[in-house]
């Protein structure tokens, strides 16, 4: 008895992290805890979002902003926004827009990062109660789920937070949402649906601010009167005066590094000049800072920039300092040794023409998830080479398994039935089927979704019973007319059942594509969400073969003790599933083979994709990659020729083909 005591202590013991870790605490003291540990996590990643966008305190430009149409006295600098949104009264619900480049995330990492220093200024117990801000950016909702239950799951996919800790922050208002990006949603009617959301209980209430682009935000209230925020202060980051900024480029022209004639006939064109081309192309912070920007590696930028007579013109040869502001900040070694501005400028010019390409075709041309990124390869080529490696590997795991003797020599037609037909035809199957999708989507395994119901989880349970029960059906009427022993029967059901579970269980967790927008996508996580969906699909595949075959060989009554040929069986399958269903991370594998060998493109692209991100080069729509400005993409594409290996030959391949059908069809209708 005091064995098993001891056991069950020790036991007990070392389930007690598992069940903290499956159903942690969400008691008061521990959700404080919870909080200080999320508001360490979202310093961190402001900070260094702030670092990428070159944004220190001494390099931010000083701002006007309104607040609900009447001007701040004096410029206010992003850096004392945060004492502006706290001087306003309960619940500070807040919306700033601004025009393009007027420095909106900039704003929101000094908030942020300002709202949590004030947090942490107030002592132990009372900062229980202070809500954490956190940034997350509107791109990933489609304003018609409940912002709560979406504010959850972001909260677990950018932080980390179990569901149980996130709903109960959430639902004790210790989260401050910072929601960036109303722009970036799918659509003016996303945006008006996501306002109204804001508007309306449990958030009518809560302190929250909303930042969006001036132009969406005219949009917005033009398709509906009453899109607004309800009870919010509106604050406008307006265009910087010609006064500041020639006040500015001074400030910046008295650096001990800047030559003292840096901005001299820039300042004495705007001052004469105070609404001509030059001064506003230069009236957004970050057009200003690209031009300070440009300055520090083109001495003679200032007297460049006069000679435009264009506002345009001046803007597209600032768009050319920005891949250099972006690869100047990164450290030239290691694994960012190959980011030269040449480089960058090279792979975004083959994202912006296959973007074109697609374009043409009728596809999507402004966004491109990862698991879309293999098309820079060649969409033939990539295709093709990924459906031959999947070919050759379940073509090597035939031929591995004929390698063993068979117990008695098999004929000439017999070695041609079981043998040569299957190494021939199996693997084709398998190229096939992998070569087939164009426009393959990484897959995804949920068993928490916005909306479930247990309707829901037994209509995907349908098929695979009705399959369990045609069985069931089939064995009992051969049982009972056909002669069939019970034994062989139960042999039968023990091959099917594990399948038939299998295949219930991949059914219930699987995410349709009208699920997966519902869900929180994150850009960098898609494909590894892919490849977990397809191992986990195929370990169940080949766990049900075995299962299967181990049990049906004990019914039989002739064990033969072996458990080898069965799982080796098991195993290939599983393996061919894999492939079969990871195509998406298959063809991105691929096609970083083949950016490694031609050098369109880098061979980490999930990296330089999420580099160009925080560089400030690409923005994120939903769980997509897109150019931050058109303007930028179209001078992108005109400084750098495309690759020879990524031009498009959709048009000649179906001109060929088109040719092949149309001669056979001639030779059809002569035979006949």
């Amino acid at each position: 008895m005091a064995e098993g005591a001891a056991v069950v202590r020790v036991g007990a013991k070392a389930a007690g992290p598992l069940r903290r870790r499956l159903f942690p605490e969400t008691s008061d003291p521990a959700l404080a805890r919870h909080a200080d540990e999320l508001a360490g996590k979202v310093r961190r990643r402001e900070r260094e979002l702030r670092a990428q966008l070159s944004a220190a305190p001494s390099d931010v430009i000083a701002v006007e902003i309104t607040v609900d149409a009447k001007a701040v006295d004096g410029a206010v600098q992003v850096t004392g926004l945060t004492e502006h949104v706290r001087s306003l009264p309960e619940p500070r619900r807040v919306l700033i827009h601004g025009e393009a480049g007027s420095g909106k995330t900039v704003a929101a990492t000094y908030l942020t990062l300002g709202l949590l220093d004030h947090r942490d200024e107030v002592a132990d117990f009372p900062r229980a109660n202070v809500a954490v801000p956190v940034r997350v950016n509107a791109a990933g909702w489609n304003g018609r789920q409940h912002f709560s239950r979406w504010l959850i799951e972001r909260l677990g996919s950018d932080y980390g937070l179990h569901p149980r800790v996130a709903k109960a922050l959430v639902e004790s208002e210790r989260i401050l949402p910072l929601i960036d990006g109303l722009d970036e949603m799918d659509s003016v009617e996303a945006a008006y649906e996501a306002l109204r959301k804001l508007s309306r209980e449990p958030w009518k209430g809560r302190q929250l601010v909303v930042l969006c682009r001036t132009e969406d935000f005219e949009d917005l209230r033009r398709h509906a009167a009453d899109a607004r925020l309800a009870s919010a202060a509106t604050m406008e980051m307006r265009p910087l005066t010609h006064r500041q900024t020639i006040g500015y480029l001074a400030s910046q022209q008295a650096k001990d590094h800047v030559p003292d004639d840096a901005w001299t006939d820039v300042i004495d064109r705007i001052e004469h000049a105070p609404t001509g081309p030059l001064a506003t192309a230069l009236r957004t912070p970050w057009m200003l800072a690209l031009a300070v920007v440009a300055e520090q590696h083109d001495a003679g930028i200032g007297t460049k920039l006069t000679r435009f007579d264009d506002a345009d013109a001046i803007r597209n040869q600032l768009l050319a300092t920005q891949v250099r502001a972006a690869v100047a900040g990164t450290n030239p070694e290691g694994e960012f040794e190959d980011y030269t501005e040449a480089n960058v400028t090279q792979w975004l010019a083959t994202l912006a023409h296959r973007l074109d390409d697609r374009a043409t075709a009728g596809q999507d041309g402004t966004t491109m998830q990862l698991d879309e990124v293999w098309e820079l390869a060649g969409p033939i080529r990539c295709r093709v080479l990924y459906s031959l490696v999947c070919g050759l590997i379940a073509l090597l795991g035939l031929v591995l398994s004929f390698l063993a003797p068979a117990p008695e020599g098999p004929t000439w037609l017999d070695a041609a039935v079981w043998t040569w037909l299957p190494l021939l035809a199996f693997p084709l199957a398998v190229m096939v089927v992998t070569s087939g999708p164009a426009d393959v989507q990484a897959r995804r395994l949920a068993w928490r979704r916005p909306g479930r119901a247990w309707r829901h989880v037994v209509a995907r349970l349908t098929e695979p019973i009705a399959i369990a029960l045609c069985v069931a059906v089939i064995c009992a009427v051969a049982v009972v007319f056909g002669g069939m022993t019970g034994r062989d029967a139960l042999t039968i059901a023990a091959l099917a059942a594990p399948g038939c579970l299998a295949y219930g269980l991949v059914n219930v967790l699987s995410v349709d594509s009208d699920e997966m927008y519902e869900l929180v996508m994150h850009e960098t996580r898609l494909l590894r969400d892919d490849a977990t969906a397809a191992v986990v699909i195929g370990g169940l595949t080949a766990a049900s073969i075995w299962g299967g075959v181990v049990g049906a060989d004990r019914l039989g009554g002739e064990p033969d003790g072996s458990l080898l040929t069965p799982l080796y069986t098991a195993g290939y399958l599983g393996l061919i599933v894999t492939l079969l269903y990871g195509v998406a991370t298959g063809r991105y594998l691929t096609a970083m083979a083949l950016f490694a060998m031609t050098g369109s493109f880098p061979d980490r692209p999930a990296r330089f994709l999420d580099w160009a991100r925080r560089g400030g080069l690409l923005g994120v729509s939903y769980a997509a990659y897109q150019f931050r400005h058109e303007t930028f993409r179209e001078w992108v594409k005109a400084n750098a020729p495309r690759p020879p290996d990524t031009r498009p030959a959709p048009n000649a391949v179906r001109a060929r083909a088109e040719r092949w059908m149309s001669a056979i069809r001639d030779r059809v209708r002569r035979a006949a």
